[in-house]
């Protein structure tokens, strides 16, 4: 089975402009909900009672089904409207939180849900041995090392200077062990993943704002 990375459009013609939501609507937010981003865990479920505040679609802006949020913009969240929320409890999903969150757009009051995927799945989706990794300094690849499993992975990402990074160069998945439709990686190859089955159904349904990327034409990193 082939897997997709699933992102924000970059077609403006699709989403109106980059950067759908850029603001938060401060007017209608009480000071508590501004600590919503230091409740949400990275590594696993938000314990805390959070309130999402509200947001401002632009005025360029189109509705779409997904929503560029700079806010939001973590790999684990995603802005999605009723529809869409709706549509993936017909796939196989792994452990998500839901929250209602308000959006307005040109004087309109628009129901959106915030979903987060709680774990992020590293450790038992990718493939080690198969997959290629790099060290990069200032920009430069500088080693390329192997890794037999996650925690080799964190063993040397420790040993290493703050000053470098390790980076995919190639993503393998073990496709027989992702029982999911959709899942997301954190610290290597950040981001949030589909499988064909799902990519096929988002694209039949017509559901809007996102792009689909085959895992093999991800640019993991940039050098000089």
């Amino acid at each position: 089975m082939n897997f997709y990375k699933l992102s924000s459009s970059v077609n403006i013609e699709d989403i109106g402009v980059s950067g759908q939501v850029q603001s938060i609507m401060a007017e209608y937010c009480p000071p508590e909900q501004y600590s919503f981003l230091d409740k949400i865990n990275p590594q696993g479920r938000i314990e805390a009672d959070i309130n999402p505040p509200p947001l401002k679609l632009e005025d360029a802006a189109k509705k779409t089904d997904w929503l560029d949020t700079v806010q939001f913009s973590f790999a684990s969240i995603m802005v999605l409207s009723l529809r869409f929320e709706k549509f993936l409890e017909n796939f196989s999903l792994p452990e998500t939180q839901v929250f209602p969150i308000r959006i307005y757009h040109r004087g309109e009051i628009l129901n959106y849900k915030l979903l987060y995927l709680t774990k992020p799945m590293n450790a038992e989706f990718i493939d080690f041995t198969k997959s290629s990794f790099v060290i990069i300094e200032k920009n430069t690849v500088i080693d390329n090392p192997s890794f037999n499993n996650w925690d080799h992975f964190l063993k040397i990402k420790r040993s290493i200077p703050a000053f470098q990074r390790i980076s995919l160069s190639k993503l393998v998945l073990k496709p027989k062990d992702i029982p999911y439709d959709i899942f997301r990686f954190h610290l290597l190859g950040r981001g949030i993943y589909i499988s064909e089955n799902l990519k096929t159904a988002i694209e039949a349904a017509g559901l809007t704002g996102m792009q689909i990327t085959p895992i093999e034409a991800i640019k993991h990193f940039y050098v000089r």
